[in-house]
């Protein structure tokens, strides 16, 4: 389970956008459901149909069995998924993937695939006759529905399918693993002498050096490497200060097998070697 972050302004932005330029409202809803973000702009296409819609327990059971059906069809493929719901209608969900763990997803809909006429009302009204509602609104809701042709339908699909790769590149909606980072530093700390890389980490971790470097740079501010270095580097310094030890060992010891490689590493990282370090921490005694 992950622990996300979303910009809900720059959402709202980009959804504004997106129905300035196609007339069509999407929603950005969170892997749990937890998020639920609309736009700003009162589009009324799918809105008043479903809240009419929505009011019947069987109904309203049955959009939700729609959305995550779909949702995991959509996982599953790794692809967008355009669908017709139990209603009639058609809706298109987007998911937002990152390293295979889905985030969230965008909907686009309720959307007609062709103009909304008598004859259409009468098979979506067949379709609803069992629920308990308001038929007489969900007719004035569903003249107010879009009618858009398949070409038109999938070109507004790769728009926002482009958007869902965005947000997360841009960390409009952003993984927290806070307890990753924990689990990253206490293992530093406990293996610092040893022959630590990015690939011992992910194995360590079971997650991929990719998702990896990615949560360490946007936690850290850094790579794995210069963590690591500054890490080693921090042990360094304290054992040039409070032993006596050569700077052999101390490289050794910090997970140097290199003492050029250490000397050099060191000096980047505090502008002196490692023996100016410890002359001018002697002198402040």
């Amino acid at each position: 389970m992950v622990n996300l972050s979303v910009d809900e302004k720059k959402i709202i932005k980009l959804m504004d956008q997106f129905y300035y330029l196609s007339g069509i409202s999407i929603r950005f809803i969170s892997y749990d459901r937890k998020v639920r973000i609309g736009g700003s702009v009162k589009a009324n296409q799918r809105g008043f149909f479903c809240n009419v819609l929505r009011k019947d327990k069987l109904a309203n059971k049955r959009c939700l069995h729609c959305d995550q059906a779909a949702f995991q069809t959509a996982i599953s493929n790794q692809q967008l998924r355009i669908y017709t719901c139990h209603a009639g209608l058609t809706e298109v969900l987007v998911p937002v993937i990152f390293e295979d763990k889905a985030l969230g997803y965008f909907m686009m809909g309720k959307l007609l695939r062709r103009p909304p006429t008598a004859k259409l009302w009468q098979e979506i009204k067949r379709k609803c006759k069992d629920y308990k509602i308001d038929h007489q609104a969900l007719e004035q809701a569903f003249y107010k529905l879009i009618a858009i042709d398949d070409t038109k339908m999938h070109a507004a699909a790769y728009f926002v399918d482009m958007c869902s790769k965005y947000i997360y590149l841009s960390r409009i909606v952003s993984i927290r693993e806070p307890l990753l980072i924990n689990r990253v530093k206490q293992y530093v700390e406990t293996n610092l002498e040893k022959d630590i890389s990015i690939t011992s980490l992910s194995n360590y971790l079971n997650v991929s050096k990719s998702h990896l470097s990615h949560i360490i740079k946007s936690e850290m501010g850094m790579s794995f490497t210069r963590y690591l270095h500054v890490q080693r580097v921090e042990k360094a310094k304290y054992m040039l200060r409070e032993t006596d030890r050569i700077v052999k060992e101390i490289a050794a010891d910090t997970g140097f097998n290199n003492q050029n490689y250490f000397n050099k590493i060191f000096k980047k990282l505090t502008m002196c070697t490692p023996k100016q370090y410890r002359e001018r921490e002697e002198s402040h005694k």
